[in-house]
């Protein structure tokens, strides 16, 4: 190891070390992940020096619009309107067997009493229904169907699960719509880690063979009709539909994938771009002086055609007469790459041996063309891959007399369809499409669907080539979170509040200053319409420190002592580490990591601590979590403030 990165980590152990023993000494350290209640945040103890009577362990309004929100789940609040989301696809259209997954902890196992409580659901409307899977009032697990898109067919299991609300587990139904003697068999399952599966009582039947309707509805979390039924309130950490039993993953809700940004949308690894197969439907990205590739050519793609042998077109930059190269898939299974030598004419090249990959099953495909062999022709070489890393040769090199130049065609490049989507269309999703300027060359395109924000088209981020979606082709796999339902990724459990809920200490402490406040939170709405207070007084308005939102200063961050110290910078909605120095004079400063800082006079007043998520008279209510107070009863040194900051930043993965 060097002198400097000995010199640097040493410096990191000392900085850890004195921002944890400023920890260790502070008056307050309020944790959420010691937060107590299941359903709802009743308190939270101090684990500062203060001891427990500086625990904010009294409600004041709504208890139940404050939830503790571990991380890298998906928290409802059963609210109207509160869903996650992702539109039709292909993959999401399953109309044989299929196999749900989901890893959830409800506030209550019983489904909320009534009709239950949806895990997952396609049903959209009365006469769009596809499947769903729900929890009951008597701890049980029903599967729905419809065969025709109005109408279901109901399975539930025989056996309660009888699990303690608000624990977390694994729950599966796995449906086989004809089990070879006319009937169709629903097995249900629980388990506590996704792997080892437990039936739940009896295979359960339904009489007749079934299929599942293949309609437009969305997929959707937590609730049915659009948000509106059997909604669910607690936590969901995973959503998986598989395409078969133990088939392959055609729908994942998995909120790890999630930044830790406070986004109101992610895209799942499953991100793809949603080709339906009819005429029109295809992608295209303007002709470009990268895209015309004249000498070695290295094209690969990765994709889950429904059928892996019907004449298809993959890539195209060949719109007649500007012919320039093409990457296609045959009826009997081989790969084939197609170069124009000439204007107006292609020479094809075939894999010698077929794939043999299943009808609707992914994998990545190869072709390279070595214009120059220096014997004479060119050669055509194929591969496939599982991962797009390791490739295995398809075939013999395919090789063809005289050397070639191919023509600098002039046409847009196009995937999934030849000639504007005119005909050898994919049907299918296409995950990734890759274009190197020389065999393992230079990438010159990359069509990567985890590019899209939203619309019809997205911006490659390692090309930079714009892609648009034409007909009814879409990138589908991004996940809306719709209403009252979060995703927050920080590593640890936060309290989250929708508004109308502060907590408060039973009794107020006095705090005198100078002291410091470290604060982990996040506001959630786009533009707060009120001031909205993170921290704040119990009782007497006159001895308040406050850090909040200021809405006649545009939102922005604002400490008070008394006086508004408000930063310059905007409001935002990400988290932040907070950093409040209540000094009393002028050396006041708030800062907010990743934003900005501001010092100046904040006033003099003590602190009649204290209330968290709304000001002392249970008003000016927050919406948005906290995860860590902490209170240090006197004036830290710009290196001690430091060294606190530079802890708290990484170990919640916020903005530095």
């Amino acid at each position: 190891m060097s002198r400097v990165m000995r010199t640097n980590l040493n410096k990191h152990h000392r900085g850890d070390a004195l921002a944890r023993a400023i920890i260790a000494s502070a008056l307050v350290d309020i944790n959420m992940d010691d937060a107590v209640g299941v359903a709802s945040i009743t308190s939270v103890p101090n684990s500062g020096t203060g001891g427990p009577d500086f625990d904010p362990d009294f409600i004041v309004g709504n208890g139940a619009n404050l939830k503790p929100h571990p991380s890298g789940s998906c928290l409802f609040y059963g609210g109207s309107g509160d869903f996650p989301s992702t539109p039709d696809s292909e993959a999401a259209s399953i109309t044989g067997d299929i196999d749900i997954r989901v890893e959830a902890a409800p506030d209550s196992w019983t489904g909320g009493g009534g009709g239950g409580s949806t895990l997952v659901g396609k049903w959209q409307s009365s006469s769009t229904i596809s499947y769903a899977l729900l929890i009951t009032a008597s701890d049980e697990l029903a599967l729905f169907i419809s065969i025709t898109g109005t109408g279901t067919i109901v399975y539930t299991s025989d056996a309660s699960y009888s699990f303690t609300d608000g624990s977390r587990h694994w729950v599966r139904a796995t449906l086989d719509v004809d089990n070879g003697a006319a009937d169709s068999d629903a097995t249900f399952y629980t388990s506590e880690d996704g792997e080892t599966w437990v039936q739940l009582g009896s295979v359960i039947n339904s009489g007749g063979t079934v299929s599942i309707d293949d309609n437009n509805s969305p997929v959707s979390i937590g609730a049915l009709l659009n948000g509106v039924a059997n909604r669910y309130t607690g936590d969901i950490y995973r959503v998986q539909i598989r395409n078969g039993i133990d088939g392959p993953l055609a729908v994942d809700f998995n909120p790890p994938d999630a930044e830790n940004t406070g986004a109101t949308a992610f895209n799942s690894d499953l991100m793809a771009a949603n080709l339906p197969g009819s005429v029109g439907d295809y992608l295209s990205t303007p002709n470009a002086a990268a895209n015309q590739i004249t000498g070695d050519l290295d094209l690969r793609a990765e994709i889950e055609p429904a059928d892996w042998t019907i004449q298809t077109t993959v890539i195209s930059k060949d719109i007649g007469p500007q012919r320039g190269y093409r990457l296609n898939f045959r009826a009997d299974g081989t790969l084939q790459v197609a170069v124009s030598a000439s204007a107006g004419s292609l020479l094809f090249a075939e894999s010698t041996v077929a794939t043999g990959f299943t009808d609707g099953t992914r994998h990545w495909i190869r072709a390279t063309v070595d214009v120059n062999n220096g014997a004479g022709g060119w050669d055509a070489t194929f591969y496939t891959s599982e991962d797009g890393v390791t490739w295995t040769q398809l075939g013999d090199v395919v090789t063809t007399a005289t050397p070639i130049s191919i023509t600098p065609a002039t046409s847009a490049l196009q995937v999934g369809g030849l000639a504007n989507g005119g005909s050898q269309l994919v049907t299918g999703s296409i995950y990734s499409i890759q274009i190197y300027n020389g065999i393992d060359g230079v990438l010159a395109v990359d069509l990567n669907p985890q590019d899209y924000v939203t619309g019809a088209t997205l911006t490659s981020s390692e090309t930079s080539e714009v892609w648009t979606a034409n007909g009814n082709a879409a990138f589908r796999g991004q996940w809306a979170l719709n209403g009252n339902t979060f995703i927050q990724n920080t590593g640890h459990k936060v309290g989250h509040s929708i508004g109308g809920v502060g907590l408060e200490t039973t009794a107020g402490q006095s705090i005198t200053s100078p002291g410091t406040v470290f604060l982990v939170a996040r506001s959630t709405p786009a533009s707060p319409s009120a001031g909205q207070h993170f921290i704040s007084y119990r009782s007497n308005i006159s001895n308040l420190w406050v850090i909040q939102t200021q809405n006649s200063a545009s939102d922005r961050f604002t400490m008070t002592q008394g006086s508004a110290l408000t930063l310059d910078e905007a409001y935002d909605q990400l988290p932040h580490v907070f950093t409040a120095q209540f000094n009393g004079n002028s050396s006041s400063k708030l800062t907010a990591s990743g934003v900005g800082n501001k010092s100046g006079d904040a006033g003099a007043a003590s602190w009649d601590y204290g209330t968290l998520f709304a000001d002392g008279a249970g008003a000016s209510t927050m919406q948005g979590y906290i995860a860590r107070i902490i209170v240090v009863d006197r004036e830290l040194t710009a290196a001690e403030i430091n060294a606190v900051k530079n802890l708290l930043i990484p170990e919640y993965r916020l903005v530095a």
